[in-house]
Parts: C-alpha cells; structure tokens; sequence
C-alpha cells in the first residue's frame, strides 16, 4: 500500500481538526487540555484511505501563536498540505505566518479548504473566495485548487476526498527510498511492559526490525524491537511513511522530541550550520550580524546566533549567506530546510536551507568562502564535490566524510570521485581500506608547512640525519585523519620529497654538516674504539662536543657504518663487532649454552664490558635467552 503525509495549517478555530474529524471520522484532539478548551495544542495524528487505495497519514497541528513551535515540529515530513481558511473571517495572522512556514520549507503542494460553508450565505463565500485568491497573488499558493466544505454538514468533503487522491501522486514522486534512514521524533511514549516508542515521519531511507540505529545528537546506540505505521505491525518502514518504533534499553527520559533517529555514524551532531537565509517579504524586523534567533529544524527548535557572511544586516525579501552558531548541538543535513522566529517576541522572520554541517568558522566578507557557498547553493554535484575538500584545509577526506558533508547520492559521488582522480583534478591518497581525497592547494600548503618545519629542524639540529618519525607526526598532524596517515607518510617517502631510515625522516636534500668538530669527533670515535678492542669504548669521556652534539655525531656515523653502537655511549668498529659475533658463533659449535662469564673469558674483557655485548647478540639475533638471566643458548 503506497502511502502519503497530509498535514493541516491555518488561523486557530478555522476548523482544521474539525475537517479531519469529518475525513477521518477519527478525533485527533487527545489531550484534556485540548478537550477542555476546544483548541489543539499538540500534534494530532491519525489516518484514513483515499479512493484508489493510498492511505493518508493526518498531521493536525495548532493554530493558535502560542503553540507555533508545535506546529513547525508536525510540518517536518508533510507531502501535501490542506490550508484551512474559514469563510466567515477569511485571512487571519496566523494564516499568513503559516503560508511563509510553507513557503520557507519548500512545500508545494496543498488544496486551499474554505471551512465553515453551513456558517455563511453563497454570495458571502464567493466573495470571500475571490478576496482570498487576491491576497495569495504572486505566492506559489496561488495556483493550489480551493474547496468550499462544510465539516459539520459534510458539504464537498466527498470531492475533497477525490481531489486528495488527484494529488497525491504528484505530491510523493520525490521520495528518497535508497538514501540514508532516519526519522525526526515529533512524538514519544512509554507502553508498559515493552519500553520506549519513538514516533516520526520517515524523511528518507527504510527501516526494519531488529536493525541497529542510533539516537542523535546523543548518539545513543539501540535496536529496532518492532515497528508499527498506525497500529499495524509492520516488518519495514518506508520514507514517506509514519512509524511508531519501539526501542531496546532506551528510557524515556533519553529521548525527547527534536532527536533524530537515523543508522549508526550516518549523521554529524554539530553546533554550527552553513546556510543561505531568506527573510519574508512582510517580515518587519532586521536580522543584524550575531543576532540571536529560534532555530526550527526538522522537529527541533534551538536558539541560535547569525553570523553574517555578506552583509551587515537582512531585511525584509532579502537573501544572505551566514552561519548557524548554535547553542547546543544538533543534527541536520545538507538541503534540509529551516525556520528562524525572532527571539522576543516570538514571531517568523523567514527561513533557509542548510549549505554545510559541522563547518569551520568562516571570516565575514571572505570572498572564497562566499564562491563555495553560492556553489553549495546552486546545487552544481561536482562544484559541491570540490567545495568540501576545498574547505578540509588540515586533512585529506575519505569518501563517507564526503558522503555526509554533501548528501550526494553515494554512487554518484564515486562517479565524480574517480573521474576527478582519472582527470588529475584532486590529490588522492590511496589507503589500505579507503581513498583519501584533497585539494592540490591544501596538499601543496601541508608540503610547505613540512618542508619548512624540516628546514628549521636540521638548522637546530646540524649534525642530525633527520627527526624520528614520532617527533615529526607529532608536530605537523595533529589535526590529520589517523587513517590516512600512513599512506601520506608512504607518499612522501615514495615521492622522493622526504627519505628514511628506519625511524629518522630527513629531507631529501639535506646532509648532516661534516664541519671540524664532525671530523675530530670522527678521528677520536674511530679511533678509540679500534684501540679498545673487544673491551669497547665509551664516547661520553670525549670534551671535544657537547653531549648531544656527539650523540648526533655518532648517530650520523653508526647510519654510515663507521661506527657500531653496542648501547647507549659504548661503541666499537664494523670490524670488531662482525669478529665478536664470528667468535660466538664458533663457540656454538662445540657448546649449547653461553654464560656472561664464559663470554667475559671467550672475548678477555671485564664481566661490565661482557654484560652490553651479551644484550647487542641479542638483539643481533645470535642469543637467546634460555631460563636465567646469565645464561644464552643460540638462536637459530
């Protein structure tokens, strides 16, 4: 059974929950409150089937100023929408703050209902009528079909009936079926015994049970138990669909309406949104630079700070780039759209669509900034493609970051991904597990920065091969993706720009400095350690450097194979150490086991010089250990 999302809007007491009553035959007024004063407060749901078989979820929400923000949480999800004028008083306030909600969501389908036919003469309904289609000249409204229905008579509620099922084709052909799931939570309840329902319109994507979602912007992990659309078990939710879905070891009280549920890492919490704003044309106030707002989003309401990126100020009809500063974080994606109301008093200034999540701050009047979100605004894929790793100055981005700063559809962006790379249009990093893309401009920006931080680490450090590689991903990568960390470093290896060995990472054209102090401590190394023989020679007795100058030194001539570095400051020759290591072996031969004293006797040294020659066999792999400390037996 195909399935569309009706919601109602309209001045309060213009007789919107009275035309569901009659469509439906169901009461969506639930509450006491509601009960007592004849006016709906909440969100009121139900349904019923269309001729031709599609069925209707009914969204009835309040009329009333107060209760605006209840009513922008029911509009999230609508695919068609009855306005409600009554006859008898025609336009009202709300009736147009409704119409520029509409028209700042982007909903563009609906039928004009002319309530209350029974309470007016014909002649008065066909001159209201005439005034209405006046007032709604030049709007997108203007061209929505008008009904005259009485809800207490039954009068043209048959044909409203007809006219619902016309129109509901056209209204559901958007549907993103294949994106992503999730569902705003406009409703949430307890049923005792099972636990906590969640319950929302499905903006995209499918559900089914027993699937692991997550609860946003907490991201609280959970299970799908069971699924319902208006009281039916269900084993799949569809978008365009209402579901109720109950939750595994989720209590209430974690849960309130505005949370999204979606799949587990699909969504980023964020306090901070690119968007492109549009003030109403009746709006009376002026949005300044850093005013603070309410911020409506799917079915949640936050206060948020406008920071203006090419103007000083917005007035009424105008448009601007700006970022959402928000004061707690929360979930949106790119293109969804928004409401904004002025903070005090409560009234809609205009509204917008989401250009960018979880963004970096921008400065004001910044031209690039500026080219990068009119592209995000056009619309234009590829344009889109290269704006967000554009923007990621400090890391390479892989595929599923992409994926969620844009929205695309993931096959069309591999398309893009691997034309852009096959074309040589973007740096690519190609990761055991994933590919990592940037900007040429951020890639020649990190090789600068690593070219200058290694030119001023061997100016500090003349006699040093290179930095070991902790100490330079320390210094440059702090803000890098670990993932792609390897495959830069592999990169830069492989590209010639930077050398190594083992740990130490150098530039591919620097070389130690070989001045008079590198010669003589050379000479007097060299030197001392032949002369010392097997008994070895510690270099930290030479005055002619200081400490960490010889250290260096030293390093640089180990790496040259002049020296061998049995530990720490003990040095000796290539010569000596592959005649050591020859005389264990042929030790070997005739024995099983090599002790520090036998070693001591074998070489003619002291058991302190036998001790760090036994730990240098070790590592060399000749030794091992064989139950004591002193003891070794060959490693073969």
């Amino acid at each position: 059974m195909e399935h569309i999302i009706i919601g109602t809007a309209g001045h309060i007491d213009h007789g919107k929950t009275a035309l569901i009553r009659a469509l439906t035959g169901r009461e969506t007024d639930t509450h006491k409150e509601e009960i007592k004063r004849g006016i709906t407060i909440d969100l009121g749901f139900t349904y019923f089937d269309l001729p031709g078989g599609m069925r209707a979820g009914i969204i009835d929400v309040p009329g009333h100023e107060k209760f605006l923000p209840n009513m922008l949480a029911g509009v999230c999800g609508m695919d068609l929408v009855l306005l409600t004028i009554a006859l008898d008083e025609g336009i009202m306030p709300q009736t147009r703050e409704h119409l520029d909600i509409l028209e700042q969501l982007g909903i563009t389908n609906g039928i004009i209902v002319l309530t209350k036919l029974d309470m007016v003469e014909p002649e008065w309904a066909d001159m209201m009528e005439e005034e209405i289609a006046e007032e709604l000249q030049g709007r997108v409204f203007a061209n929505w079909p008008r009904m005259k229905v009485s809800a207490i008579k039954g009068d043209g509620i048959g044909e409203l009936k007809e006219l619902l099922a016309q129109k509901a084709g056209a209204a559901t052909h958007n549907r993103d079926v294949g994106g992503h799931f999730r569902i705003p939570v406009d409703r949430l309840f307890t049923v005792k015994g099972f636990g906590t329902v969640v319950a929302g319109t499905v903006l995209e994507g499918t559900i089914g049970v027993n699937q692991e979602v997550m609860l946003y912007p907490t991201k609280l992990t959970t299970k799908v138990r069971s699924l319902q659309t208006h009281g039916d078990d269900i084993e799949i939710a569809y978008a365009g669909q209402r579901a109720a879905v109950l939750l595994q070891g989720v209590a209430k009280e974690d849960v309130k309406r505005g949370m999204v549920l979606a799949y587990p890492d699909s969504l980023t919490p964020t306090n901070r949104l690119d968007v492109v704003i549009t003030l109403s044309a009746d709006c009376t106030r002026v949005v300044k630079n850093q005013s603070r707002v309410h911020l409506h989003i799917g079915t949640d309401e936050v206060i948020a700070r406008v920071v203006l990126l090419d103007k000083n100020e917005l007035t009424a009809g105008e448009e601007g780039f700006a970022q959402l500063i928000c004061e707690r974080e929360i979930c949106a994606k790119r293109n969804d759209k928004f409401v904004i109301r002025f903070l005090s008093p409560l009234e809609t200034l205009g509204g917008g669509v989401v250009l960018g999540i979880d963004a970096r701050k921008h400065k004001r009047f910044d031209e690039e900034t500026i080219g990068v979100l009119k592209q995000r605004r056009d619309g234009k894929q590829e344009d889109l493609f290269f704006s967000v790793i554009e923007e990621s100055v400090k890391t390479p981005l892989a595929l599923d970051k992409i994926l969620a700063q844009t929205q695309m559809e993931e096959c069309e962006l591999k398309e893009i991904a691997t034309r852009v790379e096959e074309e040589g249009r973007c740096f690519v990093l190609h990761g055991r597990k994933k590919d990592f893309y940037w900007s040429f401009t951020a890639a020649d920006q990190m090789w600068m920065n690593i070219e200058r931080f290694l030119q001023e680490f061997h100016e500090k450090n003349p006699y040093k091969r290179g930095i070991t590689k902790a100490g330079f991903k320390s210094g440059l990568f702090k803000s890098f993706d670990i993932a792609c960390l390897e495959p830069y470093m592999e990169y830069l290896t492989e590209s010639g720009k930077v050398m190594e060995a083992g740990d130490c990472l150098w530039l591919s054209s620097h070389e130690p400095v070989k001045d008079k102090t590198y010669e003589k401590v050379q000479a007097e190394t060299v030197r001392k350690a032949a002369e010392a023989g097997f008994a070895l020679y510690d270099y930290a007795e030479l005055k002619c450097a200081e400490p960490e100058e010889l250290n260096d030194i030293v390093d640089d001539l180990v790496r040259e194979n002049k020296l061998v570095r049995i530990h720490d400051t003990i040095v000796t020759t290539p010569e000596l150490a592959e005649k050591m290591k020859e005389k264990v072996r042929e030790y070997f031969e005739t024995n099983e086991i090599l002790s520090f004293a036998t070693l001591r006797d074998l070489l003619e040294v002291s058991r302190k010089a036998a001790k760090p020659v036994m730990a240098y066999l070790d590592e060399c792999k000749i030794t091992q250990w064989c139950g004591k400390e002193t003891e070794r037996r060959q490693l073969k």
